[in-house]
């Protein structure tokens, strides 16, 4: 009896030798081990990339708009729709349907109120009209402030509790004289 628990044990030590010789099932077990880290940083990489990607549009959204009202000398809310559909282009892929996901601001702020206007498109965007550095208006005229942001809907956003916003501001001086008149019927 003694001699067949000695073989027993022996079988077991051998058994357990070749068991952790064996390198066959390595490979695999590393692997299922990497691939969960493999495809977070895969999608984090995608997805870093995408908000990357819209934030670069929103600032040549946020330039392109306020330059294009620079040109102007009299403008109104036919003009500035024409623009919005033209900001919803710079904005492709990103999807700008969404209510409120793309907001448009265009402000005409001056030392004198009466020259003073504002369009919306979409809602105001976060912190009310902007401050204009005192300087900007130290010249007298008018300042144009161009401000867009733009709710981003990440492609993970099961797992995110919000969504990024993305926002821009410029400021630009009109081209066709001090002021751009706010004409209704335009």
């Amino acid at each position: 009896m003694k001699r067949t628990e000695k073989m027993r044990k022996r079988g077991i030590l051998m058994l357990l030798r070749r068991f952790g010789a064996q390198t066959k099932g390595a490979i695999a077990i590393e692997f299922a081990i990497i691939l969960p880290i493999m495809i977070t940083m895969y999608f984090g990489v995608v997805e870093i990339g995408h908000a990357l990607a819209a934030n670069r549009k929103v600032t040549m959204t946020t330039s392109t708009v306020g330059d294009l009202v620079a040109q102007f000398s009299t403008i109104g809310p036919n003009a500035m729709n024409g623009l919005v559909t033209a900001a919803s282009e710079i904005m492709r892929p990103f999807d700008t349907s969404g209510s409120g996901q793309l907001k448009i601001n265009v402000y005409s702020i001056s030392n004198t109120p009466t020259n003073d206007w504002t369009y919306t498109q979409g809602g105001a965007c976060a912190g009310g009209t902007p401050t204009v550095p005192a300087a900007l208006l130290a010249s007298g005229g008018s300042v144009i402030v161009s401000r867009v942001c733009y709710d981003f809907d990440s492609i993970l956003h099961r797992f995110f509790t919000a969504n990024e916003t993305f926002e821009d501001t410029f400021y630009l001086r009109p081209r066709q004289g001090n002021f751009i008149t706010w004409d209704a019927s335009e």
